[in-house]
């Protein structure tokens, strides 16, 4: 099972259309199974083609993209969480191949309105993979201190925890790995699929500052047998996607 989780910054990037094949090729390339993305925009005012997804929602058009290919067997659901730049909402948005069970959000700020940026949501979703269910996290979490991580991280922690099947947690965490808060993280007993391979460096870049900010943490029951970036050459935000292989 191959998941990739990518921020795709919000319609933000030049040529973001152009971009979208560039993921939606990359995603038939690398044999990907799950999807998660963070920043998933569409904008407000677009004609909507199934139920809260709109005709230029960045998610629909990889997987339009991905069905021009013959690959048309990836499932869509997406999750809107507030509003973004020039007219776009963004949100959370989830492909995958294998049949989803069932698909959920929860908030886990404080805040609630669209009109803030500081409103922040999780998707939980149920995967049947074979005979294994797993349940996904995908996460886009608070930037401001006023967030505080470790609260939000902890209501995604108590969701999981209901559920006695593997779970994964990913998504763009917005703190890095070098802070407090990372270490506090990896108290509560996930691991952090990048440990497999931490010569692939840090997952965002500005100008000359790069941080990890980027995860995909798994229970102990889930076995991690790959993990690397993807779009490093070809960049098609200003995060990286990361890509991990699991096994039962």
């Amino acid at each position: 099972m191959r998941v990739l989780s990518l921020n795709l910054h919000g319609y933000q990037e030049k040529e973001p259309v152009k971009k979208l094949q560039i993921i939606a090729d990359s995603i038939l390339e690398n044999d990907i199974d799950i999807i998660c993305f963070s920043e998933c925009a569409q904008r407000y005012f677009t004609p909507i083609v199934d139920r809260n997804i709109k005709k230029d929602n960045a998610a629909y058009l990889i997987q339009q993209a991905l069905n021009a290919q013959g690959s048309s067997q990836y499932e869509l659901h997406y999750e809107k969480v507030h509003f973004g730049y020039f007219g776009f909402v963004e949100g959370l948005a989830i492909l995958s191949r294998y049949p989803i069970l069932s698909c959920e959000s929860f908030y886990v700020s404080a805040q609630r309105s669209m009109l803030t940026p500081n409103t922040r949501k999780v998707m939980e979703v149920l995967i049947k993979v074979g005979n294994h269910p797993i349940m996904i996290y995908n996460a886009h979490l608070g930037f401001d201190r006023k967030n505080q991580f470790l609260t939000q991280f902890e209501k995604i922690h108590e969701r999981a925890s209901r559920h006695h099947i593997p779970s994964i947690i990913t998504g763009d965490f917005n703190i890095d790995s070098a802070s407090i808060d990372y270490m506090e993280m990896m108290h509560y007993g996930y691991v952090d699929s990048y440990s497999f391979n931490q010569s692939e460096g840090d997952t965002w870049h500005k100008g000359r500052k790069s941080l990890r900010l980027d995860y995909m943490l798994a229970r102990s029951s889930l076995n991690i047998q790959q993990y690397c970036h993807l779009f490093k050459e070809e960049r098609v935000s200003d995060h990286l996607g990361i890509l991990t292989q699991f096994s039962f």
